[in-house]
Order: structure tokens, then C-alpha cells, then sequence
């Protein structure tokens, strides 16, 4: 009955996907336990909301809120944007910064905490002990206080809400009981202080400690520089908003007492918990976000700005109807937080724009979120100073015109994240690419983006393409040219008339160059994202250590079929030994002949002579682009079977030439794959050890790798 039940609630939310365009099983899902979170919270929220408001005096919450909007003000100078830089660093599977990261964010917290002493000593030197008391204890709590905010987000930032549902409701829980608790004891203020700050630093530190256990967190800062770079960046931003989230309080309390004060935060509870459906969506959007391309991200989130709306609407018009029965029931002492209530209430219309801002998050460049996050924050702190001191508590509602501000779609940069690979050659050469962009974005934890402009020109065909008939999909991932124009501009350029581009504008570790062509470069492995790659790349040593993978990836997704099933077998009931003999272009074309070569009859007979001394009775498989020709001239005395390239499915010649158990491969990257490919792990490889006929004596040859045997091409001339 349940399994049924289940079942036809998931045929529900998949039906439901025509219609809201999203992962409707994924969105129920995630949002249940976010739900729970937010349910846990909004109940603990109110509970302690209701008992502050009838067993506290409005005068002595107002000093209440008071110490905690200037504590947010003052750990607003600190590292805050260290969860949202660890944010993006768990998306790329880099947990293990997370130790160093907090260490440095506690340094960073010193500066904030000692301005806090001083805010203390000056309520002293007032005579006012129950600020300076609170504010001393402010400043122990800082530096925790200001960096444990990360463990709220740890979990949910792998999308694993679950596990992020089950500390947050236990922290919840825990502080806010300690709390009401104590209310239900004492009047005394200092005291709620102490307990409040005091409880979420040590429920907040044990949160992260058990946190770091269960994720099997090692210490390793390999991407420490990175992550407080960026971390630095977000704190600037952080600064700002967080700030304008606590002058308004700041305001009120110096201009209007600590009673406006206390009105102000009654009448924001009920907004706040309302916009936390936004906060939810957002939680479960970022990994989704984060992890599409920039064109596919910023698509998604125009068409579902739009369906939350519909969401948005009715909730504001219910609530704004129901607020005078609900201040009368729950806070009667408040009843003239009733108007400025229903005022906060029309900000959670303006959320569905909170998408954009997500966005930018996880899209956009620095300079975007700088130009979104700054001057806004900085009207809504000049609107905040002009209108509270002659407007009370209406004129700190002016915080509603942060959200009117219109998003700004970053132009012309790349995804956060990102290893874009170009494309071209015939389908050994594209093999090769996508190997070593495969490598890196793994290494990365990065997207792996194609660049498929010049095989659309490629005059042997759209080889790109044809990578989609093995395990690996290229369609989907064709990066746009907006993605490429922004790479290319990074290119160093020769000439004279580039110097001035190459001094202010390249970057070779963003568009990372070969250098010279079948030499491996062991910088390139150390590129980190984003990045593009321009290049042919042909040696294993670049992409060796996920050989594992590539045979996974380049598995067919079709099996062969008729002749060719027929081809496989045979090979691998003999002691196959597959012979390519590329001719068509390295014969008739002049150009390609002189640069890449024909391999003579000699070639062939002296890898053939070499490997028969291992292999007895070997039946020989020749593959060839022009096999009559082949037929003429490869001719042994031993059992032979002629195949004849298949220019339609160059894939499935590929992995017949796999099945060989022993290769003698010509200097062609297509017949390079097929021995690689080979699972065999006795198999005897014989490649010229001049690859091509234009290389000088002496050229390094990365391209063979070292387990295959080398020998003379003897070259046709």
C-alpha cells in the first residue's frame, strides 16, 4: 500500500513537470526536509518571538535586539563570506579546506572582536554596566560566532538536505529551549545574552566538529589561496549587505528608543518567516544551478522567476488580510506593528527575483556581483539615514526598495566553473582533446564544455559528433559563443602588433596552448578551472591516470552488429594481430604525404617479424582506408583478413582494431586509439618510432607511450 502510494505521488510530480518545467521528484524531495528545517525554526522562532513579547518589557527588548543588530554589525568586519566561497569549493568536492578555511577565518574575526572590548569600555566609561557587560561577552563570542554560520550550509551544499535537516532542527531546538528556559526564570537581560550568544557558540562548534567527522573531512589546504580569495571577495560584498541588514535597528534606536525598536522586530517576524520559502528554493536551486552551464542556468531561472510569482502573491494578500486577528491574539501589546507588519509583507512578493541574484552567485564573475550587491546596499543605507530620523519605523521599512533593484545578468563571462575543450581533427585527434579534458575536469571537479566551431568546418566531417556514439555526450555540453569569445580573448597572439593585448589582456592559464605538438607538457596538468584548451595533446601521459574512465567512456553505446560482430569474434578467438595501413591522403595528397609519411612494407614486415617471435600462429586482421590498395601491398604468410574502413562509423573500426590481441599500429592517431583502447594485458604495441615523416632525428616522441616497442618507419619517399 505505501510502495503504491509512493509510486503514484511520483507519477504525480513527474506529470506535474510539463507544466512547472522543473525536477519536480528533486524539488519535493529536498524541499521536504527544508521544510522540516524551516518548520522546526519558524515554531522555535515564534514560540520565543511570543515569550519575549508578553513576559519581557518592550523597553528591555529593544536593548535585546539592540546588542544582537550591533553584534551582527560588528561580525560583519570578519571573513563572512567564507561559507559562501565553501560553498561553491563542496559543489567541486574540495571539503577538505574546510579546517584550514575556519582557522583563517578566526584570525580574521581579531580586528572585529577588539573593536567589541572597546564598545564595551565605552558603556562603562557611560556607566552603563549592562551594555558593557553584553558587549564583552559580544566579543568572546565573536570570532565563533562570525565562522560557525558555516555549518548551517555544510550539507545542504552537496544537496544532501537531509543530513543538513538533522543538525539544523537539533541546533534549533537546543538553543532556543535554553533560552525560553530562561525567560520563563529570569527577567534579567544580561542573563538571555549570555545564554542566547553562549548557547550557538557551543552547540555551533559541536555542530561543526561532528560535522567534519561524519563527512570524513581530512585537513588539506591544496585549495586554501583559493577559496579565501574568493572568500575575501564575497566578505567586501558580505559586508555590505550584512550592514544594511542591522543599520535600520541601529537607527531606530538611536533616533526613536528602544520601544520603536522592539515594535520594528515584532512587525518583521511575520515578513521574514514568509520569505524563507524563498530561502528554501534557493538552497535547493544553487546545486542544480551551479552545476548547468551558464546559457542552460540563466533560461531556467526566467522561466521559473515567473511560476513563483504565482506562488508569492496569493501568500502576501492572505497574510496582510489575517495580520490585524493575528497581532491581536499572539501580540497584544504590539497591536501598532500591525500597518508596518502588512508593509513588510509586500517584500516577499519581490523575492521571485532572489533567482537572479543565485545566478550571479554561481555564474557570475566578481566584478558582476560587485556591481549587482554594491550600489544597492548603498542607497538602501542612504535612504535608511535620510528617512528614520523623521520617520520612525515607516522610514526603516525603506529596507524593502533592497529588493526593487533589477538584476543584472553578468555578459560575456564564463561559468564559476568550467573546462572548455576545442574540438577538432578527425575522431583519433577529437579523442585525444576530450581525454585530456576529461582529465582536468575531473581533477577540477569542474564541467567539462566543447568547443565545436571548426569541426562544423572540418572537411572530414563533424568528428565532434561522432563522440556521441560512445558513452559520452557532447550535444548538450556545446558551449556558446559567448562562453568562447570570452576564452579567446585570454589568447597570446604573435606579432608585434599584440603586444599591448598580450600584456593586458592574455592569460595562459586560461587559454592554455600547446606548445609543440606530440611533446607532453606536464604544466598543462596543473591547470585549474576555468579554463580552455587548444591543442591536439597527443600523448597518454596526460590523461593515464583515468584510463579507467576513457574505457568506460569510450565504450560503445551500441554494440557491433553483422560483419563487424562477426570481425570481433574471430579476433578474439585467435591470436589476433591487427595491422593499419592509412593510405588515401598519405599518398595522394603531396602536402600530407611529406609532412606525415608513408610507412613502407619494411615498417610492417619488421613489427610482424617482432612480434611473431612471442605470438605463434598469428591471423592477421588489416585495416585500411583504401583496402584494395592495402591488399596489394601487405601480403605475409600467415591467415589475413582484409577490412575496409568504415567512413560512416569510424567508431565501431576503432573498437574492432580493440579487439585485436596484438597491434601494429601505423602514425595515425585512429589506429593510436584502437591499440590503447586494447584491454589486453600482454599485448605486444609496435609503432614507428619517428611518427611522422617531417620530425628531425632525435624529436621527442610522446606520443608512443613507453610499454610499446619502437622501431623504424622506413619511409617512402
Amino acid at each position: 500500500m505505501v510502495q503504491k502510494t509512493k509510486q503514484r505521488l511520483y507519477n504525480i510530480l513527474r506529470w506535474s513537470e510539463r507544466y512547472t518545467k522543473t525536477d519536480m521528484v528533486y524539488f519535493a524531495s529536498s524541499n521536504f526536509w527544508l521544510l522540516v528545517t524551516r518548520g522546526v525554526g519558524s515554531v522555535s522562532g515564534f514560540a520565543l518571538t511570543v515569550v519575549f513579547a508578553n513576559l519581557i518589557s518592550p523597553q528591555d527588548f529593544g536593548v535585546y535586539k539592540y546588542v544582537l543588530a550591533t553584534a551582527g554589525v560588528i561580525g560583519a568586519f570578519t571573513l563572512n563570506g567564507l561559507g559562501g566561497s565553501l560553498t561553491l569549493a563542496l559543489n567541486r568536492k574540495q571539503e577538505n579546506v574546510i579546517p584550514s578555511a575556519f582557522r583563517t577565518g578566526l584570525l580574521w574575526s581579531i580586528p572585529s572582536t577588539i573593536v567589541a572590548f572597546l564598545i564595551a569600555c565605552y558603556y562603562f566609561y557611560m556607566a552603563n554596566d549592562l551594555l558593557g557587560w553584553a558587549f564583552v561577552v559580544v566579543a568572546l563570542t565573536n570570532p565563533l560566532q562570525a565562522n560557525l554560520t558555516i555549518t548551517k550550509s555544510l550539507f545542504s551544499s552537496t544537496g544532501d538536505f537531509k543530513t543538513a535537516t538533522y543538525y539544523n532542527v537539533i541546533r534549533t531546538i537546543v538553543q532556543i529551549s535554553i533560552v525560553i528556559a530562561l525567560l520563563l526564570l529570569t527577567k534579567n537581560i544580561l542573563i538571555i545574552i549570555i545564554a542566547y550568544l553562549g548557547s550557538s557558540v557551543g552547540i555551533g562548534y559541536i555542530t561543526y566538529l561532528h560535522s567534519l567527522k561524519i563527512m570524513k573531512v581530512t585537513d588539506d589546504p591544496t585549495h586554501h589561496t583559493e577559496v579565501i580569495h574568493y572568500a575575501k571577495h564575497l566578505s567586501i560584498l558580505g559586508t555590505f549587505q550584512l550592514v544594511t541588514a542591522q543599520i535600520d535597528q541601529l537607527l531606530l534606536w538611536h533616533f526613536a528608543g528602544p520601544v520603536a525598536l522592539a515594535t520594528y522586530s515584532i512587525a518583521q517576524g511575520p515578513a521574514r518567516e514568509l520569505r524563507t520559502i524563498s530561502d528554501n528554493i534557493n538552497a535547493m536551486a544553487l546545486p542544480r544551478i551551479a552545476s548547468k552551464t551558464r546559457q542552460e542556468a540563466a533560461h531556467a531561472i526566467l522561466q521559473k522567476t515567473k511560476y513563483l510569482l504565482y506562488v508569492y502573491v496569493p501568500i502576501t494578500v492572505a497574510y496582510i488580510v489575517s495580520a490585524p486577528f493575528f497581532f491581536k491574539l499572539f501580540f497584544p501589546k504590539y497591536l501598532a506593528a500591525v500597518f508596518p507588519s502588512q508593509l513588510l509583507a509586500l517584500t516577499v512578493v519581490l523575492q521571485s527575483r532572489a533567482l537572479a541574484d543565485l545566478f550571479i552567485f554561481s555564474h557570475g564573475t566578481i566584478k558582476d556581483r560587485y556591481a549587482i550587491t554594491v550600489p544597492g546596499q548603498i542607497l538602501k543605507i542612504v535612504m535608511l539615514v535620510l528617512l528614520v530620523p523623521f520617520f520612525g519605523i515607516i522610514g526603516a521599512i525603506c529596507n524593502a526598495y533592497h529588493y526593487l533593484r533589477v538584476p543584472t545578468q553578468p555578459k560575456n563571462t564564463p561559468p564559476f566553473t568550467m573546462i572548455l575543450v576545442r574540438l577538432e581533427g578527425g575522431l583519433g585527434n577529437v579523442m585525444f582533446e576530450y581525454a585530456l579534458g576529461r582529465h582536468l575536469s575531473l581533477q577540477n571537479k569542474t564541467p567539462l564544455l566543447f568547443d565545436v566551431s571548426t569541426c562544423k568546418v572540418n572537411p572530414l566531417g563533424d568528428y565532434s559528433l561522432a563522440l556521441e556514439a560512445f558513452d559520452i555526450s557532447i550535444a548538450d555540453r556545446i558551449a556558446s559563443p559567448a562562453d568562447i569569445a570570452y576564452f579567446t580573448k585570454k589568447r597570446k597572439r604573435s606579432g608585434g602588433r599584440w603586444f599591448l593585448h598580450n600584456m593586458l589582456l592574455s592569460d595562459p592559464t586560461v587559454y592554455v596552448e600547446e606548445k609543440l605538438p606530440f611533446v607532453f607538457d606536464p604544466v598543462v596538468l596543473e591547470t585549474t578551472s576555468p579554463a580552455y584548451l587548444h591543442g591536439w595533446w597527443q600523448s597518454e601521459k596526460y590523461f593515464i591516470g583515468i584510463r579507467d574512465t576513457l574505457l568506460q567512456d569510450f565504450q560503445l553505446r551500441q554494440p557491433l552488429t553483422g560483419k563487424n560482430k562477426e570481425y570481433a569474434d574471430q579476433m578474439d578467438a585467435t591470436n589476433s594481430v591487427s595491422i593499419h595501413v592509412r593510405l588515401l591522403d598519405y599518398v595522394s595528397n603531396p602536402v600530407t604525404r611529406k609532412i606525415h609519411g608513408e610507412l613502407s612494407l619494411a615498417y610492417y614486415r619488421d613489427a610482424l617479424e617482432y612480434i611473431t617471435r612471442s605470438v605463434p600462429n598469428p591471423t592477421l586482421f588489416v585495416f585500411s582506408d583504401d583496402i584494395h590498395l592495402a591488399e596489394q601491398k601487405i601480403h605475409f604468410p600467415y591467415p589475413t583478413v582484409y577490412i575496409e574502413g568504415n567512413t560512416a562509423a569510424p567508431h565501431d573500426d576503432i573498437h574492432l582494431l580493440s579487439h585485436a590481441k596484438h597491434a601494429i599500429v601505423a602514425n595515425s592517431s585512429f589506429s593510436w586509439w584502437g591499440a590503447w583502447l586494447n584491454k589486453n594485458p600482454e599485448k605486444i604495441v609496435v609503432a614507428p618510432n619517428k611518427w611522422l615523416n617531417k620530425f628531425p632525428t632525435g624529436f621527442v616522441n610522446d606520443i608512443v607511450p613507453e610499454s610499446w616497442i619502437q622501431i623504424d618507419p622506413h619511409y617512402n619517399e
